[in-house]
C-alpha cells in the first residue's frame, strides 16, 4: 500500500525548522567562523542567500533548502519544494541557473512516487528557465526533498534584506495560511476546497514578482517562510535598525486558514513558538488571538516581502499589497493597527 506522503512526518514544510531562538542561538555561534577578507555574504548576514563576489558586477548566489511533504500528492510536494527553494534567489534579486537535489525517502515510498516529486521540481526549473544538475539521495525514516540553487545576479540590483529604510511601503506577494491548512490536513480537518486553495498558493512562483521589484530600483526584500510573516518580518527590519507599522486589515490571509484557528484550535507548534518568542518585538494591540496565530505561521514557499519606496509602489500592484509601512523605532518592533472586522 502506497503511504499518504503527509502521515510520514510529525510537521510538513517549512515547520519543521528549529525554533526561532535556537536558530539565533546558532547564527551567534557561526559567526566565530567568518573569515575576514573573503567577499562572501549569507546566513551571518541574516540574508536568505549566500552571495560571492565575482567581479565588478556579478555576483554568485547559492542557497539551500528542504523539508518535509506539504502535499499527499508527490508531484505538488516536488513543485513546491522547488519553488520554495527559487524564493531565497528571487528574494535577493538574483537569477537561477541551475540546482541539486535533496531527497531522502523511507522504503515504503516507492519508484513511481519518487518519480513523481522530481518531475514535480524539474517542471517548476524549467519554468524558472533553469535545470536540475543532479544531487544526492539517501534512505531515511522520515521523508525530506529540497534543493541547494545557484544563480547570478548584478551586483547593484541585489535587494538586501538589511536595506529598509524609514517612509518605505512593505509590500507581500501572496496570502499566508498556508501552513496551517497544511496541519489540517494531516490531522483531517481541512476541507478539500482550503486544501486546494492553500496549494495553489504554494504552486505560484516569485518570479514574476521578483523580476518587476529589481526593474522597479526595490533594493530590500526577503521571503516568508518558516518563521511568518511577523517572524521574517522582525528579522528585516532589526538588521536594518528600523521599526514597521502592520495594517492588520491590509494583510491577505486564507481565510480557510483563520477559520481552522478559531473553530478547530489548528496551529502549527512553530507559529505558537514564534509567536512568543517576538512578545517583546510585537505591540498586538487589539490583534485576535487567532490572527496573531495566521501572521507567525510558517510558510513554505511564502510569499516575497517587499520594502519600496512610495513612488515604486504602483510598478508591484499586480504582484503584491501594501500591507505597512517602515518607520523609524527600536530595532525589530512592529506595531500592529486596524482590525479585519
Amino acid at each position: 500500500m502506497v503511504p499518504d506522503l503527509l502521515s510520514l512526518s510529525a510537521t510538513a514544510g517549512c515547520g519543521s525548522k528549529i525554533p526561532l531562538t535556537h536558530m539565533n542561538k546558532l547564527l551567534n555561534t557561526l559567526e566565530a567562523l567568518r573569515i575576514p577578507g573573503i567577499a562572501t555574504y549569507g546566513v551571518l548576514d541574516m540574508d536568505d542567500a549566500a552571495i560571492h563576489v565575482l567581479d565588478d558586477e556579478k555576483c554568485l548566489v547559492t542557497s539551500l533548502d528542504f523539508g518535509t511533504p506539504v502535499s499527499s500528492d508527490p508531484y505538488v510536494w516536488g513543485r513546491v519544494a522547488c519553488l520554495h527553494a527559487l524564493s531565497d534567489i528571487y528574494a535577493m534579486g538574483a537569477t537561477p541557473i541551475g540546482a541539486l537535489s535533496i531527497l531522502g525517502l523511507p522504503s515504503s515510498v516507492d519508484e513511481d512516487m519518487t518519480n513523481h516529486v522530481l518531475r514535480g521540481a524539474r517542471d517548476a526549473l524549467i519554468e524558472a528557465s533553469s535545470l536540475l544538475m543532479g544531487g544526492h539521495t539517501v534512505r531515511m525514516p522520515i521523508p525530506i526533498f529540497g534543493l541547494s540553487v545557484i544563480g547570478t545576479a548584478v551586483s547593484n540590483q541585489i535587494m538586501w534584506s538589511y536595506n529598509c529604510q524609514p517612509g518605505q511601503k512593505l509590500i507581500l506577494t501572496k496570502p499566508i495560511g498556508t501552513g496551517i491548512v497544511i496541519s489540517a490536513r494531516k490531522a483531517g480537518l481541512a476541507s478539500l476546497a482550503a486544501v486546494e486553495s492553500a496549494e495553489g498558493v504554494m504552486s505560484s512562483s516569485n518570479r514574476a514578482a521578483a523580476e518587476r521589484a529589481v526593474q522597479a530600483g526595490i533594493r530590500a526584500a526577503t521571503d516568508v517562510s518558516g518563521y511568518g510573516l511577523v517572524g521574517h518580518l522582525h528579522a528585516m527590519l532589526k538588521a536594518s535598525l528600523c521599526a514597521a507599522i502592520l495594517d492588520v486589515a491590509a494583510v491577505p490571509v486564507l481565510e480557510q486558514a483563520l477559520l481552522l484557528v478559531e473553530g478547530d484550535a489548528v496551529v502549527p507548534n512553530n507559529a505558537e513558538n514564534t509567536m512568543f518568542e517576538l512578545e517583546q518585538y510585537v505591540d498586538w494591540r487589539d490583534t485576535p488571538l487567532a490572527l496573531r496565530f495566521v501572521f507567525t505561521d510558517p510558510q513554505t514557499s511564502g510569499g516575497l516581502l517587499l520594502a519600496a519606496e512610495p513612488q515604486q509602489v504602483s510598478a508591484l500592484e499586480a504582484f503584491g499589497t501594501v500591507i505597512g509601512a517602515v518607520t523609524e523605532g527600536a530595532p525589530g518592533t512592529i506595531s500592529c493597527v486596524g482590525s479585519r472586522l
